[in-house]
């Protein structure tokens, strides 16, 4: 969207259609499209002008890696007076979907995000968030291996929403943690503590970066490796710094 329209001269995408509808393929997700159709009327009558533009944006492709968000998007707060369902299937029979998030922020007192497990509202309710604390990792259980999201805001005060990471494949076991918190805060170190969600783990790793730094990748070296203890006490910080700490779980 947004390219100038084509002229008399331009080379058509698809030339000598004879089908209508007709399917438009190679297409980006999540990219807005112009599309222009003429008509053939032979070596008579010629080419007709280009018809008015008609625009449509691709769905996303969330196994491919394109993100979840609210209808805000990557920058943008959501709106007021929003009711809206989501469903998110895997691409491929037998896959399930994994939802993870990395930021999450919304009034707390009336704006709603529900989760159900399967393809539609009549699944198990999964959980039921608001505020600004992360929410766990979930993974779809049901033969669809879709997750379903709701979302609903009242007229006023609104907030960042919501970015969130799928994964298409077999179940994890091992899912990572979730609100992450501190306490005992002073000038050199900080308790740490998280909720566990890996029934199997019997370990956990911290990395702990001054804010602004790059999240860690798998490959990572963490700064504390196998803690057996939640709440852990992180020490050896610098006085009147910011930190930003990640746990995963082994």
């Amino acid at each position: 969207a947004g390219s100038p329209a084509p002229t008399a001269g331009s080379t058509p995408t698809y030339s000598g259609v004879t089908t209508n509808p007709h399917l438009i393929s190679g297409l980006n997700s999540q990219t807005a499209y112009d599309v222009y159709v003429r008509a053939n009327c032979g070596a008579v009558d010629g080419l007709s002008e280009w018809s008015v533009k008609g625009t449509f944006t691709t769905t996303p492709n969330y196994c491919a890696g394109d993100h979840f968000y609210d209808t805000g998007g990557a920058t943008s707060n959501y709106a007021n007076n929003q009711n809206y369902t989501v469903t998110i299937c895997p691409d491929s029979p037998g896959q399930v979907i994994t939802v993870s998030f990395n930021a999450f922020g919304m009034e707390s007192c009336c704006d709603d995000f529900y989760i159900f497990d399967g393809n539609s509202t009549a699944g198990t309710l999964l959980g039921n968030f608001t505020g600004t604390a992360l929410p766990p990792d979930f993974t779809a259980s049901t033969v669809s291996g879709c997750l379903t999201f709701q979302f609903t805001s009242d007229g006023s005060v609104t907030g960042i929403g919501w970015d969130a990471t799928i994964t298409c494949g077999t179940a994890p076991t091992c899912l990572r943690p979730s609100s992450v918190a501190f306490s005992l805060i002073s000038s050199t170190s900080a308790q740490v503590s998280w909720v566990n969600n890996a029934a199997s783990a019997t370990a956990w790793d911290i990395y702990v970066v001054p804010t602004g730094s790059p999240a860690p990748t798998v490959g990572s070296t963490p700064t504390y490796s196998g803690v057996t203890t939640n709440p852990y006490t992180i020490t050896g910080l610098t006085s009147q710094t910011t930190y930003d700490v990640y746990v995963r779980a082994n």
